[in-house]
């Protein structure tokens, strides 16, 4: 690759990382959850959030952090990152553990209809579930009576269906409210892996194993910040 073509107005910071190639793995993380459904909107506040992404960017946003997790070795790295309950959700009731530590007022959804239910059950009166993903299907059920009992707001969205001035205005805005917590060391994005180029295939079956946790990152030859 000799040539990569972008809109100026999109770029960002390169981050922490950036020395060792690694800085690419800030772009998506960072504007993820600014972007989908005001999870960082100072308008919107939240004071406890559960989520399966970002979780340093959401404590350093004053927020309580609940986590889910496969498997006992993420849920140890989810607490090291700062989370303060961080759940198996393969070894039990993960909705029981964040009722009893008080309910979500903000739910990150990765998982879609296999979680839905639950994510909604987790979430106080006036709550959030923001919808960002649907590992486990795209279609599910909702009870109507909880969400007017509860008072909820149901979104989602996707940032790669945006148009470039919305992906410009987002850049900005996490330059100035985000980066500012790369820079001390408030945030950061754990990277699992990193491939060569060539070896795309190998990082593809990386992400398909599931195992990983944090960022499977691509290194280009040659690239630098």
């Amino acid at each position: 690759i000799t040539a990569v073509f972008t809109a100026a107005d999109g770029l960002g910071p390169a981050g922490a990382g950036a020395a060792d190639g690694r800085g690419g793995s800030w772009g998506w993380a960072g504007r993820s959850p600014s972007g989908r459904g005001g999870v960082f909107d100072p308008k919107n506040p939240m004071s406890r959030q559960s989520t399966r992404s970002a979780r340093a960017g959401r404590r350093a946003a004053g927020a309580r952090v609940f986590a889910t997790a496969r498997g006992a070795e993420k849920v140890t790295k989810a607490r090291e990152l700062g989370a303060d309950l961080a759940v198996d959700a393969a070894a039990g009731d993960w909705a029981a553990a964040v009722k009893a530590a008080g309910g979500a007022d903000v739910v990150l959804d990765m998982m879609g209809a296999a979680y839905f239910k639950q994510n909604v059950d987790v979430l106080s009166p006036g709550g959030r579930l923001v919808v960002i993903a649907f590992l486990t299907g795209a279609v599910a059920e909702l009870n109507l009576m909880a969400l007017m009992m509860k008072r909820l707001t149901v979104t989602g969205s996707t940032l790669r269906a945006r148009d470039a001035q919305e992906k410009a205005r987002l850049a900005r805005a996490i330059e100035e409210r985000v980066w500012p917590w790369i820079a001390s060391g408030a945030v950061r994005v754990p990277v699992d892996r990193v491939f060569p180029l060539e070896r795309a295939g190998g990082a593809h079956a990386c992400l398909e194993q599931g195992a990983q946790f944090g960022k499977v990152v691509l290194e280009v030859p040659g690239l630098t910040f």
